[in-house]
């Protein structure tokens, strides 16, 4: 449900108690310290499949394996369509996903909060993101990172092909049988330059046939490994596991739709030259390019679809390569909880019923929705029945947003100071800063003492100032 109240009405509602107030963030906490992202998602939820990556067309050797990944929710674009299959993964990624695909979510969030409520120890919590420190705990837990990782571990470094082999094999709980193999031959080219401690780990992810060798019979240890060979690797640790259900164990039919049943009972497609029907239900899941959700009455004749079917043969996941039908709002992050979002858009505050699982991507990652800030720029996607099935937000993840009353600007040293409740404080901010003024472009003599602002915090420094003055109109 759509709800539009225009500004002059809010303005009667918000006069009495000041534009801070009604510009306050209720989910700002512990200082701006940062829920999880969109990395910690809980498994196996399909979202989607590699055909809507723009930047895979060369890599046909992984393209599979990014779909199923995908679909699984264990690795994710980084927006824009993009899945840039040659960045590297991070130390804390790989560790991250590979306790995913065990299934091992909702123990990492039960141990983030107990960390944070003082109940569970973790050595490295200081160097960590709270949305981290359940993930990092478990891998040590399970022996995934023992005491010379704790002690080294950095967790923004690129993975090298040895740290990840140990990884996996010691998610597959392997640890022994690797050990047992410290000594062995390695059959590679380049064998010397695989560290000692590293030996065993790789003998194994060898044979198992999880991580392997290059064409040219060099194993190449020292390597960081790239989002593509991630996701293959990942791929293949799934396949070694029995807690969740392969998508190996399901039939994948790819067709053009022929009918679909007014009563939604089942869809019928076009595979080459025969025809078949798939029961569907209301459990059916639909998903349209961009991961956007929709349902089985989105789907039209002569939609190109890929239908995943169960040992039943029901439909269990309908994929339509196409966009779903659905209107763009822009503007300013008003208000948000988990049932309904207000932004404010061409002078009105707009609302929308939303998920509390709502998609929201962020700039350089995808996040949740309690990670929003009021007064972040959004687009809102709304499909026909005026629900939230995507919010986009114009700024990077790791920003922290901070609200005061402006004091003074010193530009000579590139500082800001503001009011936040009773005390002052004094922000740098960077030579790029970005400035706006009711969300057009200004510059910093057009802010003036006792202005609203919004403080926009990247890498600790100020890279952007937003101010929203509010002028009655007769």
């Amino acid at each position: 449900m759509k709800r539009i109240l225009s500004l002059t009405l809010v303005l009667t509602l918000v006069a009495t108690s000041g534009f801070s107030v009604a510009f306050a963030d209720p989910w700002k906490k512990d200082g701006g310290k940062k829920l999880p992202p969109g990395l910690a998602k809980k498994v196996f939820f399909p979202s989607g499949n590699a055909k809507r990556f723009r930047d895979i067309d060369d890599c046909d050797w992984a393209e599979d394996a990014i779909e199923k990944m995908v679909e699984k929710g264990v690795v994710k674009g980084i927006g824009d369509g993009l899945f840039a299959p040659r960045n590297a993964v991070t130390k804390l990624e790989a560790v991250v996903m590979a306790l995913r695909v065990m299934g091992e979510e909702d123990i990492a969030v039960d141990y983030k909060e107990k960390i944070q409520k003082g109940k569970k120890k973790l050595k490295l919590k200081d160097r960590l993101q709270e949305w981290a420190y359940g993930y990092v705990a478990l891998a040590e837990e399970k022996g995934i990172l023992d005491e010379a990782d704790i002690l080294y571990f950095r967790l923004n470094e690129p993975a090298k092909r040895h740290e990840v082999a140990k990884y996996i094999i010691r998610v597959l709980g392997y640890e022994d049988e690797a050990q047992d193999h410290m000594d062995s031959d390695l059959d590679f080219r380049d064998a010397a330059f695989i560290p000692q401690g590293s030996v065993g780990y790789i003998y194994i992810a060898d044979k198992e046939g999880i991580i392997t060798g290059y064409e040219d019979e060099t194993f190449r240890p020292l390597n960081t490994v790239t989002r593509a060979e991630m996701a293959v690797m990942i791929a293949r640790l799934d396949d070694k596991i029995d807690e969740d259900v392969d998508q190996d164990e399901f039939e994948i039919y790819r067709g053009e739709v022929e009918d679909i049943d007014d009563d939604y009972e089942w869809i019928e497609i076009s595979i080459g030259s025969k025809d078949k029907r798939f029961e569907i239900n209301d459990e059916t899941e639909v998903v349209f390019e961009d991961d956007l959700e929709g349902n089985i009455d989105d789907i039209e004749k002569g939609d190109e679809v890929k239908v995943r079917i169960n040992e039943d043969d029901e439909a269990e996941y309908i994929k339509v390569d196409r966009e779903l039908d659905y209107d763009i709002y822009e503007g300013l992050l008003i208000e948000v909880d988990d049932e309904e979002i207000s932004i404010l858009s061409s002078k009105e505050i707009i609302s929308f019923e939303v998920d509390s699982d709502i998609k929201v991507e962020f700039k350089d990652e995808e996040g949740k929705l309690e990670d929003l800030m009021v007064g972040d720029e959004v687009e809102l996607k709304i499909n026909e029945d005026d629900e939230v099935e995507r919010i986009e937000v114009d700024r990077n993840y790791d920003a922290i947003g901070i609200t005061g009353k402006l004091i003074d600007i010193y530009e000579d040293e590139n500082q800001i100071s503001i009011k936040e409740e009773d005390k002052v404080r004094i922000y740098d901010f960077k030579a790029s800063l970005e400035v706006y003024v009711n969300d057009e472009e200004a510059e910093l003599w057009d802010l003036e003492k006792d202005d609203n602002v919004l403080l926009i915090l990247d890498d600790g420094k100020v890279s952007e100032i937003r101010v929203y003055k509010i002028v009655l109109v007769n």
